[in-house]
């Protein structure tokens, strides 16, 4: 149960995430777009590259089929501090 000292948390049933359980990533193409919403509408922050390594902060809770694929969004943070959203298809995850 997470209390403070001004009010009970626990409702929300918080879990913190330890450093070792943080899931990792890595990019698996070139030129993968990280985006600013789970959404390949969406703009774009940056380019990833093949065998950059991202944390993984967690999922987007539905898929987006494009050009006959469906995956799921992931918001990552990459090494220099920059968090978006990278399609499922070009990210592989460590330890699944």
């Amino acid at each position: 149960m997470i209390k403070s000292e001004f009010k009970d948390y626990s409702a929300f049933n918080v879990k913190i995430k330890e450093a070792s359980e943080i899931e990792q990533g890595i990019i698996n193409d070139s030129s993968v777009r990280l985006r600013t919403e789970p959404s390949s509408d969406s703009s774009i922050i940056l380019l990833l590259e093949k065998g950059d390594k991202v944390s993984i902060i967690r999922k987007w809770n539905y898929k987006e089929s494009i050009d006959g694929e469906s995956w799921y969004w992931y918001e990552v943070e990459t090494s220099d501090g920059k968090t978006g959203w990278v399609y499922g298809k070009y990210l592989d995850i460590e330890n699944e």
